[in-house]
């Protein structure tokens, strides 16, 4: 089979696999696997036991360790109380908590909660306000929502392992963490400037107003305490050798960072969790590992080797490459992530599958690397608020009033649009200038 004729067909299996599992509430990833045997074993002709080696392992686990231990931190309710203080601390500053939103939700992302147990904490947070308020919920929505997005690519998140295994599955492996880098601050600034701009934009200063509906939260139990500690020391042993390594230049702490693998770090924090018996370890793997969502990552990870093994992204990395005019690229990619994600997930779908493409726009147009996943990472999450994506349609399924549904609803639609728009013009400035 040609590599135009494998693409077509392997995105009509995704286009089949979301509509599919979207219409009978199957898994997405269990259609994608079923594709992904009948196109490689029956038509590419690849042996079965190259098909399952197809399966990404070393995604599977860091993702499932990363949750794993995070998970323990979760049960104890610690980011929930973290929250709840740091927005009381505001209580009397209408004006400066929308921004205290913002923090609250990048702190407990920081802490590597996944982004829908930060919507948990942070929805009724900002609809306890707006319902007491009479107040359109979208400033509340677009802070937390940017929150979140500011620092969910630090190392220790599974969405940068994620994305840093599919980069090292391709010929651009040996800077995936310069470029994961590169993403991480580009996610910082654009979510960052889009929150000040939604906030004059929503007139923030005026927004809300805050009496004595917020109430002195209870401090920090025993258990609450020992879970920050270790969430702190697990960031410093990410990060510090790593750091200091690159500072120095000093071969035996670089030799030392390179065995601190993030996955196996975090399953010797989650066994000292267990010791110290933070939460019920049944608890943690039924709740708080989100198989649903590794099980989504593999399958379609495995229909997308398919068609990188037959040269079918390639091809598509070949055409926008040497086609397209070089200040449109970046442009044009933003649209595709951004489109994408609208109807599929942004993580675990539209930005692995855009990635894929990088390598060979970077041989045909000489586009720097880390520009191009920035632009399509970026891109991908400036519509994860879109009311029939992820985070939107997760806000409003938990929104209680009746009266803020129809504002949110129109208020995401908006803030995807707005979000879109400034990031074409973003990426096109940094087309031109790098």
């Amino acid at each position: 089979m040609s590599p135009v004729a494998l693409l077509i067909l392997v995105i009509a299996c995704i286009a089949i696999s979301v509509i599919v599992g979207n219409k009978l509430n199957i898994n997405i990833g269990i259609l994608a696997m079923a594709f992904a045997y009948i196109i490689g074993t029956f038509i590419m002709k690849t042996s079965t036991k190259d098909l399952v080696s197809y399966w990404p392992t070393s995604t599977m686990f860091t993702v499932l360790s990363l949750m794993l231990f995070f998970g323990y931190i979760n049960e104890t309710g610690a980011s929930e109380k973290l929250a709840w203080k740091m927005l009381y601390a505001t209580r009397n500053h209408p004006a400066v908590m929308p921004f205290m939103i913002l923090i609250i939700a990048a702190v407990i992302t920081a802490t590597g909660a996944n982004p829908f147990a930060v919507a948990a904490i942070c929805c009724p947070l900002v609809f306890s306000i707006c319902s007491r308020t009479g107040k359109n919920p979208l400033l509340g929505f677009a802070m937390f929502t940017c929150g979140t997005n500011m620092f969910c690519y630090l190392p220790w998140a599974s969405a940068y392992a994620v994305q840093k295994n599919v980069i090292l599955s391709g010929e651009l492996a040996d800077n995936a963490d310069g470029y994961m880098v590169g993403v991480t601050f580009g996610y910082m600034i654009f979510f960052l400037l889009t929150a000040v701009l939604i906030y004059i934009w929503q007139k923030g200063p005026k927004y809300m107003t805050v009496e004595d509906e917020i109430k002195p939260v209870e401090a920090f139990d025993k258990k609450q305490k020992t879970a920050l500690i270790l969430v702190v020391i697990f960031i410093i042993v990410v990060i510090l050798p790593t750091a200091l390594g690159t500072i120095t230049g000093d071969k035996a702490i670089k030799g030392f960072a390179k065995n601190l693998d993030v996955g196996l770090v975090a399953i010797i924090f989650a066994t000292i969790a267990a010791l110290l018996k933070l939460a019920d370890t049944k608890k943690v793997i039924t709740k708080q590992i989100p198989w649903a969502t590794i099980i989504m990552i593999c399958g379609v990870s495995m229909l997308i080797t398919v068609a990188s093994k037959g040269r079918a992204i390639e091809v598509v990395g070949d055409w926008i490459g040497s086609s397209l005019p070089k200040a449109l690229i970046c442009p044009i990619l933003f649209i595709i992530g951004g489109v994408l994600s609208m109807f599929v997930s942004t993580n675990n779908v539209a930005i692995p599958t855009l990635f894929t493409l990088v390598p060979s726009i970077f041989a045909a147009s000489g586009i720097s690397p880390v520009i191009l996943y920035m632009a399509i990472a970026v891109g991908c999450s400036s519509t994860g608020c879109f009311p029939f994506s992820g985070s939107g349609s997760f806000a409003l399924a938990m929104c209680p009033d009746e009266k803020l549904t129809k504002p949110l609803f129109n208020g995401q639609m908006k803030m995807a649009a707005f979000q879109l728009v400034i990031g074409i013009i973003l990426s096109f400035v940094l087309s031109l200038v790098i």
